[in-house]
């Protein structure tokens, strides 16, 4: 199926974690193992590092040296902790033309009934993400760097857009979207039916419509 797709040069990516429970090994101060990732929609082992330059994770101010700066694939940490933070991902990309880009990334430790943690089932928090590079629309910059930059990109979208990983992504993306029109299409109507009951109520017209106020 077709997919929208960003007008400009774009950088497909996934960020996310996983963690699993340490069971009986636990402590007081160490209860799940856990890794913090960026890597390619196509799969782990699809190499990023020709158009990412470093990440740089910044984990709870608890933990020593709390920014870690990864410079080479696969851009991850592993760490061991008891409880769930907010982290700062901060991504740098090889044109030096470009600036790097942030994401706050939720650290889950604990599932939920249906998918309790434990040593073989991990609780994963991942999303998918498209960077987009407005300034390269017409061409890369007059450096060496922005050149090598756009080169890298069209090879690596390429390969990515051809994956099974990617287009599973973008088939969530589609269900996501369609999920959420279809939502705000129901509450529409409802807003609809209780102004028309309201009307009817008070022989006056009743705007709903919260874009009107």
């Amino acid at each position: 199926m077709p997919y929208n797709l960003p007008s400009a040069p774009f950088l497909p990516l996934v960020v996310g974690s996983q963690s699993w429970s340490l069971g009986k090994e636990a402590d007081e101060f160490t209860s799940h193992q856990w890794i913090v990732y960026v890597r390619s929609p196509a799969g782990p082992n699809h190499d990023i590092s020709s158009v990412i330059r470093r990440v740089q994770f910044e984990l709870h101010e608890t933990f020593p040296n709390p920014k870690r700066v990864v410079d080479h694939p696969p851009f991850m940490i592993e760490e061991t902790g008891w409880g769930e933070f907010e982290m700062l991902i901060k991504i740098s990309f090889r044109d030096p033309t470009q600036r790097p880009i942030e994401f706050s990334h939720l650290l889950r430790l604990y599932g939920d009934a249906e998918t309790p943690s434990t040593r073989s089932t991990p609780v994963t928090n991942e999303f998918y993400d498209e960077i987009v590079f407005p300034s390269l629309r017409d061409g890369p910059k007059d450096s060496e760097g922005s050149a090598s930059f756009c080169a890298a990109l069209t090879q690596y979208v390429a390969e990515v857009t051809q994956s099974k990983g990617w287009k599973e992504w973008k088939d969530q993306e589609e269900k996501d979207l369609r999920f959420l029109a279809d939502i705000r299409q129901k509450v529409q109507q409802q807003l609809r039916d209780t102004a028309l009951r309201l009307t009817e109520d008070s022989n006056q017209p009743i705007d709903l419509d919260p874009r009107s106020s």
